[in-house]
């Protein structure tokens, strides 16, 4: 009940992980890797299929996770959102690393602007 509390699915612990929508699937699957106490989470895509609004509460929620100590490892293609969170990050183009340093500098990067974030 302790991870399901904090990914917010508390009220929903008596539903089939079934009868959740796609958001509250990805929150179930959060939470059990969570009770497994991981040192690393591996997150391959998680906000694909999620809304706007529900992509960015699914990234505040790995931050929260991030901030209690656990590593996360991000493969994202939304890159905004990755970028937004992570502190080290890699941009690869046809299987290379092009790109690599702090999020917060890629994120001011001309290529990552123009190819990635459309600016």
């Amino acid at each position: 009940m302790e991870h399901l509390r904090f990914v917010g699915l508390e009220e929903q612990a008596a539903r089939p992980d079934g009868s959740l929508p796609i958001a509250g699937r990805k929150r179930l699957e959060i939470a059990r890797a969570l009770a497994t106490r991981p040192a690393l989470l591996l997150l391959d895509e998680v906000i694909a299929g999620l809304t706007p609004t529900e992509g960015g509460l699914l990234m505040d929620l790995i931050g929260r996770i991030r901030s209690g100590g656990v590593t996360i490892l991000l493969d994202e293609q939304n890159v905004r959102h990755a970028l937004e969170i992570s502190r080290r990050a890699y941009v690869l183009e046809t299987g290379r690393i092009v790109l690599e340093g702090a999020a917060q500098d890629l994120i001011r990067h001309d290529h990552v602007r123009s190819a990635y974030l459309g600016l």
